[in-house]
């Protein structure tokens, strides 16, 4: 299975590299990702071209060589079987710390040695890389820079860079050599660690992805305090979230301008009276209060009080008009009209 690998700027300028042909160079950062974490795989050109070049007309084994012959990789065989490993590839890469252990077994380099020639100022042995750092006792005094060296000559960068990222980020430390302090923020104690890592591992339990981890340094970069991302930490660690609530909870503060613990409490504390104060009183009883009615509805209630509705008690006797045509009506029903 291929792994992501480290590439870093100094391979595009690489003169003993460009002296190959395109597709070897880019076999050679291939090897990268199938190697394993001791730079060691299996030596069959067909496998490697169906991982690395399933679309494309490439003479693997002829590139293969190349490398070998340029001192890139070495090519050597164990028990009738055949493998790669490539020279320096542990100081130039950082493999998981839970990648399998390598089961290709090493070159046996006591059997390629040569004894030195005194006339010679230096002497390689059958093979060789041209790595005097793999046979330190023979060659010159000083030691000469290896190909696989030059790769990188830019050996300021650190190595634990993100998986298909050119970002550099802080190694993940180990928790039993980190500090920490404890503060009082909301009567209640926060525990704040010196690396946002082990903060993480903390109120999460695990260790954060390469992206939560460029995601955690780039918020200190911001501004904000390491204190103000335990305050987030624990405020969804209470509420069983997980870390995508503190993320959500973080950068909407960060927007307010909240950039410690202290005002990240502060912050919390006001947004609960607000939630508090929009809360709607419960109506008590059947029917709403008085100062909840409409001003007409109060004004025709203030009327009905004052007497303004009252029937005034009349009667049909008391109107002409109607007496008269009560009496018709009933005189023509006394005639069978």
């Amino acid at each position: 299975m291929a792994r992501a690998r480290n590439i870093k700027p100094g391979f595009f300028k690489n003169e003993d590299l460009s002296d190959l042909t395109p597709y070897t160079r880019l076999l050679f950062v291939g090897l990268w990702c199938l190697a394993d974490r001791d730079g060691l795989l299996e030596d069959r050109p067909k496998r490697i071209k169906g991982e690395l070049f399933p679309y494309e007309n490439v003479d693997i084994n002829q590139c293969l060589q190349d490398l070998h012959e340029a001192g890139f990789i070495l090519r050597y065989e164990v028990d009738g079987e055949r493998f790669i490993s490539i020279p320096k590839f542990s100081n130039h890469q950082n493999p998981h710390h839970r990648e399998a252990i390598s089961k290709i077994p090493k070159l046996d380099q006591d059997k390629g040695k040569q004894q030195a020639d005194p006339n010679q100022g230096e002497v390689m042995p059958k093979n060789s890389l041209g790595l005097s750092s793999e046979f330190p006792d023979q060659g010159e005094d000083k030691p000469t820079k290896s190909r696989a060296d030059s790769l990188i000559p830019d050996s300021l960068i650190p190595d634990s860079l993100i998986p298909d990222s050119l970002i550099p980020l802080p190694p993940i430390t180990d928790s039993k050599d980190s500090h920490k302090k404890v503060v009082v923020v909301g009567d209640r104690d926060l525990h704040v660690f010196n690396s946002v890592i082990d903060q993480y591992k903390h109120y999460f339990n695990f260790d954060p992805n390469p992206t939560i981890r460029q995601l955690l340094h780039s918020y200190l970069d911001d501004g904000i305090q390491t204190d103000m991302i335990a305050w987030v930490m624990r405020y969804a660690a209470e509420k069983g979230k997980a870390w995508d609530y503190a993320k959500g909870t973080l950068e909407k503060m960060f927007v307010q301008g909240v950039r410690n613990a202290e005002q990240s409490e502060q912050a919390h504390q006001e947004y609960l009276r607000q939630q508090t104060a929009k809360k709607v009183v419960p109506i008590r009883g059947s029917h709403p209060r008085e100062d909840q009615l409409p001003a007409s509805v109060q004004k025709q209630k203030e009327m009905e009080s004052s007497g303004a509705f009252e029937a005034k008690g009349k009667k049909i006797a008391d109107d002409p008009e109607l007496s008269k045509m009560l009496a018709n009506l009933n005189g023509q029903r006394a005639a069978g009209k």
